[in-house]
């Protein structure tokens, strides 16, 4: 929203998706996403004011790609931005375990790759200047858990060793607690840092709602 570049690589989410999220985040909760992509009825009037808003706003300033790029793709990528733009954009990624690799040698396993996943995307980093946000899957064994650790990242060492901030969105509960709480379309939600190269580690209690897929403090 402050005109700062973003290129997203969402390897998993379909970029109609992220817009749709988008306008119905930035519509001040007056459109849910279920009215986005079908009958807008009586939201027609804001739908219409959101789209513009968000084109004039948000579209000339961020770039998609759904194509399997790899780090070495992403750099080219971010140089171009660069030299577009002056200064350096931020850059999601959805999600790290999914990215290609750089290198065309054969791997023997998942996390081989993930490490040079991991090394590329710092390498885009370091040598841009750039923020970098990789989302991560975590461990199947450390689903449900309330509190997960360093070690619940997928293939966790390289991405513990190569990230700055790692931070995880977790409901509580557990149990009965914790499946009640994932069925409520407005939901609490704790948002957990976990390691902080430069900073300190702590927790803090939001809500997500799911309807506008925004977070809000509790």
């Amino acid at each position: 929203m402050d005109g700062h570049p973003v290129i997203f690589v969402n390897l998993e989410m379909p970029r109609e998706q992220l817009v749709r999220k988008s306008i119905s985040r930035f519509s001040g909760k007056a459109i849910p996403l279920s009215r986005i992509g079908g009958e807008a009825g009586g939201c027609a009037s804001d739908l219409a004011k959101a789209m513009v808003w968000y084109k004039e706003n948000v579209s000339s300033n961020i770039a998609y790609t759904d194509d399997p790029i790899t780090p070495v793709d992403l750099s080219v990528y971010v140089s171009d931005v660069m030299r577009e733009r002056e200064r350096p954009p931020i850059v999601f990624v959805d999600y790290a375990q999914i990215m290609p690799p750089s290198s065309s040698r054969m791997y023997t396993d998942e996390r081989s790759i993930v490490k040079d996943t991991v090394a590329g995307l710092r390498h885009v980093a370091n040598g841009h200047g750039c923020a970098v946000i990789a989302i991560s899957s975590i461990r199947r064994t450390d689903y449900g858990k309330a509190v997960i650790g360093l070690d619940g990242l997928a293939e966790a060492q390289n991405l513990e060793y190569g990230a700055d901030l790692v931070a995880y969105l977790s409901v509580p509960g557990k149990g009965v607690e914790q499946a009640q709480n994932l069925t409520k379309a407005v939901r609490p939600v704790t948002f957990s840092v976990v390691k902080n190269r430069y900073g300190e580690l702590g927790s803090a209690n939001l809500v997500f709602d799911t309807r506008f897929a925004t977070f809000d403090e509790a």
